[in-house]
């Protein structure tokens, strides 16, 4: 599951490495790794991690953080350094940021090939045990499929039905197949707010993202959570069996 090694290394070098002594013994430093929205509205510039909404502000590296609010990053996975000395005055380095590309909710039918899933892949936030596949983050569904391929696929996510508290997706996939090969990808993240494009949505799908729309303002004094529903591929006793099968995000406001 090379995709997800970035996570993993953070979770292990805080796992076997959290309390590493300074020279004088009292002292400590940690890394860790989150899953952030970059908050540009906020001076300084704040991180704010999913499903633990811990916040960041105050870096010993703050033009790193500028820096990143200059290039357009909005959504990313980063590693941080907490240092801690004998006085438990406690500084925080941001050390890495991958970028995770936003993408719209398809508001018009896809015309390529389309092809099942091989599965979901759970990712470790915040450190917590808490591995979803499929989660919202202020504003931001995220979601980690599988594909049978070698390299990464393009995907649709497409507005289905609201039903009470909770909306329904599909996720398509599209990509260059492979029996011998899984291809496990990065984070791939939807920005709910596109759902109101629906001047430029196909006829069939306008009254879909109307309906979700309206959902959500009556919920907006509640939690909701969303199902995405995929075709996947089964594979038991060497035989392809093609499932929909769903995931469940967790519960959030609709407050974006």
């Amino acid at each position: 599951m090379k995709k997800i090694l970035f996570a993993i290394a953070c979770v292990m070098t805080l796992a076997l490495g959290s309390c590493i002594p300074s020279n004088n013994g009292f002292g400590y430093s940690t890394t860790f790794s989150r899953v952030v929205t970059i908050d540009t509205a906020k001076t300084p510039v704040q991180l704010v991690a999913d499903y633990t909404g811990e916040v960041f502000k105050t870096f010993t590296n703050p033009q790193y953080v500028d820096q990143l609010a200059e290039d357009g990053m909005r959504r990313a996975e980063v590693m941080m350094r907490l240092d801690v000395d004998e006085d438990y005055t406690q500084t925080l380095t941001l050390l890495t940021a991958r970028k995770i590309a936003i993408q719209a909710v398809s508001n018009t039918a896809p015309t390529e090939p389309l092809r099942p899933l091989a599965g979901w892949q759970p990712y470790p936030l915040g450190g917590t045990g808490y591995t979803p596949a499929v989660w919202v983050s202020n504003g931001y569904l995220n979601i980690l499929p599988v594909i049978p391929a070698l390299s990464a696929g393009k995907y649709y996510l497409m507005p289905d039905t609201a039903m009470s508290d909770t909306l329904h997706f599909s996720l398509k996939a599209s990509y260059e197949p492979s029996k011998a090969q899984k291809y496990y990808e990065n984070i791939q993240c939807y920005d709910l707010r596109t759902l109101r494009d629906t001047a430029n949505a196909e006829e069939g799908l306008r009254g879909k993202m109307t309906a979700m729309l309206d959902a959500m303002d009556k919920l907006r004094q509640d939690s909701m959570r969303i199902v995405v529903t995929s075709l996947i591929d089964v594979h038991y006793y060497e035989k392809d069996t093609l499932m929909e099968q769903s995931a469940m995000t967790n519960f959030f406001k609709y407050d974006f």
